[in-house]
């Protein structure tokens, strides 16, 4: 029987994956708002797009939504981020 003394513990900073697990939790708030800002782009574009469709106004509703949801994304992105620096 051998010992492992928490070497390769996967919480511990020094261990090959403990490293890295810590680097992506570190990561993980910026990874997420880079996932908001993208689904805030696609859903008010698809919404602009079928605007678009009911009221035959292609493309201005379409190219609207996307301005839209690039605000409303950044917007969410700034609070969360602002948010976590205030944690800090």
């Amino acid at each position: 029987m051998s010992q492992d003394n928490g070497r390769n513990s996967p919480d511990k900073p020094g261990s090959e994956m403990g490293g890295f697990a810590a680097a992506y939790r570190k990561a993980m708030p910026y990874i997420n708002s880079f996932y908001v800002l993208a689904a805030a782009v696609a859903i008010f574009g698809w919404l602009g797009w079928l605007a678009d469709t009911a009221f035959g106004t292609k493309p201005v509703l379409f190219i609207s939504g996307l301005f839209l949801g690039m605000i409303s994304g950044f917007y969410y992105m700034y609070k969360m981020l602002k948010n976590l620096e205030d944690q800090e």
